[in-house]
């Protein structure tokens, strides 16, 4: 039978979980100090420490507390190795390691160094140090920092606000510390006073949290000049010799002094300028992530304007490496009979040596074995047994460091296990697919695998160590079920699963067209189709990847098309690269690519830096980006600096492609950042990222005082001295400020302005126009600009003159005309004092009489002559008198046919004088200004309807308008015509049809007034004549309505080709007849009064348009008149008695009374009786009903009836009957009218 399986592992001590190398601890009031120690491996295992090479017996009675009668050294966990150290002392320094064992081996942990804390303070607190030094010079602040461990970091500050606000002192190419803390200027400024307070050289220890400051020191800056230079000195500098650790960071010093401050630069001799790693600071050059290609030499050079030649220091850099692991120790889990292999090399400067352990003890010390053998780099323990479980360490180590590793040797035995399974794999053909069978046991097991109860064998099957079967080019045939199987001396194991087979995916059509150029803002498509295996076909996609990336479709200007291909609308710069087709089921996938070449502005360059970095210049440097298939012919540089920081300056255009770096120019005292624009033939790149780093410019004097200095004379007696701000970036230093100086009579008054905002200063002498001499400077904390500033005479404020011109008057012989009149004057003295300012001349007002608040002036602008008072601030002349003479001038805008009033006055730049004498003359007709306003109101195709306003300057009494017209074909103008009809002679008309035109042709129509002494100006407008198409259809509006009336207007639309009629009438009729009436036709009015209609009534109306016979209807309106019916009594009466037919009634009635009388006359001659009653049944009355009497109770008969036919008196009776009827009539007329049922 097989022995059982067992497992021994030996310990392995965590040495990522370890204490720090060296632990700082402090012997009074410090905490105590936990040392770390875990391990891992078969229990028990124990631990033991070592100090300095020797055991640790924690129970020693040097380590017995006197307070606790306990070990100050006490184990933190029964789990582990961690110690505790408490109530330290110094002899506690040391070495510690820790020891964990068991049965099984010996582990070590890496090596710690317990240290005390040496915490001292600085040796020269006795008295403060006062350092007296005049401007421009250099000057050293020793620092005389304590030696600390550890050491700490050195920092100088400031105080002020009486020793209340503290700040670091700000480091730059005028200010450094050196590598012993001592404060370097290299020329001193009056700011570096501090106002006298101190500085402090103060020492920082991190791991303390402590703040060690050191004596206090003043710097007095005495009288001198700042402005004095000085040339380039070295004053401190590093060791020539450095060597630096791989990885690690090496710096190198040169501080210069000097005045101006010395501009400096680092150049590596022998090697090359890393940007990325190689910084220039505060006088420092700092190299980070050494490495061994940056050894060599590299040279500081300090330089300012005052040396021809730099000043240089050379300095030699060594490239060294601590240990670092070529190949790690790593634990071994083997089985018995087998072979375990550890590998131990290590790389460093000097090369490190290599060390061997075997559970602490050195290999070279070990008994000889045979089943060990050590080559270089390699220990291998051959045939295993179960005793030869241990732990392997290996130490690399040079004068730099060393590397550690402590791994343990663990000896398994143990039958099989399968720990991946699968039931079922699928692959597509062509692919390669895993087939899991992670198998663990001790011994390692044999392995193998079957199908269809064969072992699978061949060069397309793969087996690793572990058991898993790789197939590579999986064929259709490779499927079904496969298992695997393994043994060992202790037992056996299997497994197994399905493997199912899917034909390949494959495009069939790929992306076309596969490569292609194209200009930038274009439209371009690819198009791809695919196939795969049946059964994965709904599980077919299509996925576009651009440059192996997927395409993002969120982007509006690329989109998928139906049949799958991808679109993209306007081509970019970033579209450039390989556009890949991806078929995909899930299972396999099937590629095919195409490319993209997107001509357009180049890419932005990249890496934007500099090179130097001076006061008023810098080498700014960068690399060109992609120029996207057009040559870059052109590069842009712009800066930003703190004073205006996000608007960026072109300073300068690089014409030569070539080229990696430009000069700049800069303003000093500020700090830049730069970008970069490239150029091709098809425009400008976007801007570069902004330089990473800054560029801080050095302080320097003023470049220039105020410009344009003058003086705003408006305020009466104060002198208001003015100029133009000099902005931040012109300031060059701190402390800006302008000095004013004025001076007069030997007497100087001086202000100083700080604040730059501020460009105005005002005086108030009370003395008007009085002249002074002026300077305004520029100064900064360097020094005022060095030129002297110019001088300006400025005056204070001016007043009204205290003389005035006389004697106003037409010059005689010359006879004003419409628009000009002849003048002459008395001038004036224009002495500065009489005219109480710069006199500029005379200003002539005129007016028409009656409108004195429309006064227009006309300005006669002399020569002032130079103020001779300057003269004399220069020599002691004096006044010299001024003649005066006779003035003449012509005034040339006078409006015509005026009623004109006149003065003069003088003036100077902000007054007039008094005015001279007033003089009346009346101006004589001229020709008329243009018409106000002409347009088009109806356009024809060969006419049109022209309109326009009366002149607004008629000047004189209009006679008449013409009208005439050019035509326009293309830029061709034809000749100015003016119909003879086209002149009307009174000064009425404002409306003219214009005919005989062309069919749409431009025309320019002109239109002139007249008055009698002529054509004045034209006023021109441009029109088109409409095309020759159906007449439009004019738009109808009726806007009064009247009792028999109606008015009606229309209108066309002129923004049409259509034409519009050459004359239009309106045709109307009542409403439900058949035949229209009609108007007359009307050629210039567009509106028409409609008459003889009757009241209340509804009428059909509309304007019909008329040219050459054709006609254009507008839509029909219906339109009811106003008006009131009839009255019932009395108030109808007269509108009644209107109506025709009512008229025409009553004529009929009268002949009809008339007849009567006579047949009365005539019968009663020859004795007939005439039938009244069938008369009086007629009129409503019936004659025999009962006894009710008719007419006043008179008898019936002719015999009792004195009024009985055949009486004389008989005719009364047929004059109550016809006025019976009448008044019937006129109740049926009353019913009717206001029934609107009036009889036609």
């Amino acid at each position: 039978d097989p022995p059982p399986p067992t497992i021994t592992r030996p310990p392995s001590i965590d040495l990522v979980m370890q204490s720090d190398k060296t632990v700082y601890f402090e012997t009074e009031g410090g905490q105590g100090k936990e040392l770390l120690c875990t391990a891992v491996g078969s229990q028990p295992i124990t631990f033991q420490w070592t100090k300095n090479g020797q055991l640790l017996d924690v129970n020693d009675s040097k380590y017995i507390s006197n307070m606790t009668k306990k070990s100050k050294i006490i184990y933190t966990s029964s789990k582990s190795g961690n110690i505790m150290l408490t109530e330290l002392r110094d002899d506690d320094e040391g070495i510690y390691q820790c020891m964990a064992k068991n049965a099984y081996g010996t582990s070590l942990s890496k090596k710690v160094l317990l240290k005390k804390f040496q915490k001292r303070t600085f040796s020269d607190l006795t008295g403060d140090k006062r350092y007296k030094v005049v401007p421009a010079t250099h000057l050293k602040v020793k620092c005389n920092a304590p030696k600390n461990d550890p050491p700490g970091k050195l920092k100088w500050v400031q105080y002020s606000d009486n020793g209340e606000v503290k700040r670091y002192v700000e480091l730059n190419d005028r200010i450094a510390v050196d590598g012993n803390g001592s404060l370097f200027f290299a020329n001193i400024q009056m700011s570096d006073h501090n106002k006298g307070e101190v500085y402090a050289c103060e020492n920082y220890v991190r791991e303390l949290s402590m703040y060690i400051e050191g004596s206090f020191s003043y710097i007095e800056v005495q009288q001198g000049d700042p402005q004095a230079q000085f040339p380039v000195e070295l004053l401190s500098s590093s060791s020539e010799h450095v060597v630096a650790l791989k990885g690690e960071t090496a710096t190198f010093q040169c501080i210069f002094g000097g005045n101006p401050t010395p501009q400096i630069t680092w150049v590596p001799i022998n090697g090359k300028l890393v940007k990325e790693r190689m910084t220039q600071r505060s006088q420092k050059f700092t190299i980070t992530d050494v490495k061994y290609e940056d050894a060599g030499t590299y040279e500081c050079r300090g330089e300012n304007s005052v040396m021809n030649q730099p000043q240089t220091k050379r300095f030699r850099l060594e490239v060294e490496a601590k240990p670092e692991w070529l190949s790690e120790p790593q634990k071994v889990d083997a089985g018995v009979e087998e072979t375990a292999v550890f590998e131990c090399a290590a790389d460093g400067k000097p090369k490190p040596k290599i060390e061997w352990f075997i559970n602490g003890q050195p290999f070279k010390k070990l008994k000889a074995d045979p089943g060990r053998v050590l080559n270089e780099g390699q220990l291998r323990f051959l045939n295993l047994s179960r005793d030869d479980a241990q732990v392997v360490q290996c130490n690399a180590s040079n004068i730099h460091g060393y590397k550690w590793a402590d791994v343990p040797l663990s000896i398994m035995a143990y039958k099989p296990e399968i720990k991946a399974k699968f039931d079922m794999k699928k692959v597509a053909e062509g692919k390669t697919v895993v087939l899991p069978c992670e198998v663990d046991g001790k011994p390692t097991p044999t392995i193998y695998w079957m199908r269809g109860g064969l072992k699978m064998d061949g060069p397309r099957y793969r087996k690793n160590p572990t058991g898993n079967l790789t197939i590579v080019d999986t064929e259709l045939d490779d499927k079904g079920r496969w298992s695997c199987h393994s043994e060992n001396r202790y037992g056996k194991a299997s497994s197994g699963g399905e493997l199912i087979v899917r034909k390949k995916t494959m495009i069939e059509i790929p992306p076309s067209p596969s490569k292609q150029s194209i200009k930038h803002q274009t439209r371009t498509q690819f198009t791809c189709s695919a196939s795969t295996d049946h059964a994965e076909m709904d599980k077919l996609t299509i996925t576009w990847l651009h440059n192996g990336k997927k395409v993002d479709f969120s982007n509006p200007r690329i989109q998928k098309t139906a049949g799958r291909g991808l679109l993209i609308t306007e081509t970019r710069s970033e579209d450039t690269g390989n556009y890949t087709c991806v078929a995909s089921n899930g299972l396999d996938s099937d590629r095919k690519s195409a490319e993209l070449n997107v001509i357009a502005p180049p890419d932005p360059p990249i890496d934007v830096g500099f090179a130097s970095c001076r006061s008023r210049s810098a080498i700014v440097t960068w690399t060109p980006g992609k120029d996207n298939f057009s040559p870059i012919t052109s590069y842009f540089i712009e800066y930003s600096h703190t004073y205006d920081p996000g608007v960026w300056t072109r300073e300068t255009e690089v014409k030569d492609p070539s080229k990696r770096e430009a000069k700049v120019t800069l303003s000093p005292h500020a700090n830049y950042t730069f970008r970069v624009i490239a150029v091709n033939s098809l425009g400008e790149s976007k801007p570069s990222k902004k330089s990473l780093a800054t560029c801080e410019s050095n302080s320097e004097l003023p470049d220039h005082h105020p410009f344009n200095v003058h003086t705003d004379r408006s305020k009466p007696g104060v002198l208001i001295i003015k100029w133009d701000k000099m902005p931040e970036i012109e300031h060059n230093a701190d402390g800006f400020k302008y000095i004013v100086t004025i001076k007069k009579d030997g007497k100087t008054n001086r202000t100083t302005i700080s604040d730059w905002n501020t460009n105005v200063k005002e005086i108030n002498y009370g003395l008007i126009y009085e002249p002074y001499e002026i300077y305004v400077e520029a100064k900064n904390d360097v020094g005022m600009f060095m030129e002297p500033a110019s001088i300006h005479y400025g005056y204070t404020g001016e007043a009204a003159p205290l003389t005035a011109p006389g004697n106003l008057e037409l010059v005689p012989g010359k006879e004003p005309n419409a628009t000009t009149a002849w003048l002459q004057w008395d001038g004036v003295d224009t002495a500065p004092e009489l005219i109480q300012g710069e006199f500029k001349g005379y200003k002539i007002r005129f007016w028409k009489v009656g409108e004195e608040d429309n006064i227009k002036t006309v300005r006669i602008p002399r020569a002032s002559e130079k103020d001779d008072r300057i003269k004399r601030m220069a020599s002691d002349n004096h006044r010299v008198k001024r003649s005066i003479k006779k003035e003449m001038a012509v005034v040339r805008s006078l409006p015509p046919y005026s009623n004109l009033e006149m003065d003069v006055v003088a003036f100077n730049t902000f007054y007039d004088s008094n005015a001279s004498n007033v003089i009346n003359f009346t101006t004589p007709e001229g020709v008329p200004g243009p018409v106000s306003q002409a347009r088009v109101l109806l356009r024809g195709a060969h006419h049109f309807l022209i309109e326009w306003d009366h002149p607004e300057h008629p000047n004189g009494v209009l006679t008449g308008y013409q009208i005439g017209y050019e035509e326009i074909d293309g830029f061709s103008v034809g000749p100015l015509i003016k119909p003879k009809d086209m002149f009307f002679d009174d000064n009425e008309t404002t409306r003219a049809f214009l005919g005989d035109l062309h069919v749409s042709r431009e025309y320019s129509v002109h239109v002139w007034a007249y008055t009698k002494e002529g054509e004045g100006e034209d006023y021109y407008i441009d029109a088109k004549t409409a095309n020759k198409q159906p007449l439009q259809e004019p738009k109808m509006e009726v806007v009064l309505i009247g009792d028999d009336f109606i008015n009606v207007t229309w209108s066309v639309d002129t923004d049409t080709d259509k034409p519009a009629g050459s004359s239009h009438y309106v045709q109307y009729r009542l409403l439900g007849e058949m035949e229209y009436k009609k108007t007359e036709e009307e050629q210039i009015n567009t509106w028409m009064n409609v008459s003889d209609l009757l009241p209340n009534t509804q009428y059909e109306v509309s304007v019909v348009a008329k040219h050459d016979g054709i006609e254009a209807i507008s839509a029909l309106q219906i339109v009811k008149t106003k008006g009131e019916p009839e009255p019932s009594v009395n108030d109808d009466e007269g509108s009644v008695a209107q109506a025709s037919w009512f008229i025409g009634m009553m004529v009929a009635l009268a002949v009809l009374i008339l007849f009567f009388i006579v047949v009365c006359f005539i019968k009663r001659s020859r004795g007939e009786k005439y039938n009244v009653q069938e008369r009086e049944k007629l009129g409503g009355t019936d004659p025999e009903a009962g006894e009710k009497d008719m007419f006043n109770e008179y008898p019936k008969s002719a015999e009792t009836d004195p009024l009985a036919a055949g009486s004389p008196d008989s005719f009364d009776c047929i004059r109550i009957q016809v006025l019976g009827n009448l008044l019937h009539q006129k109740e049926i007329f009353n019913a009717r009218f206001h029934s609107n049922q009036v009889p036609y």
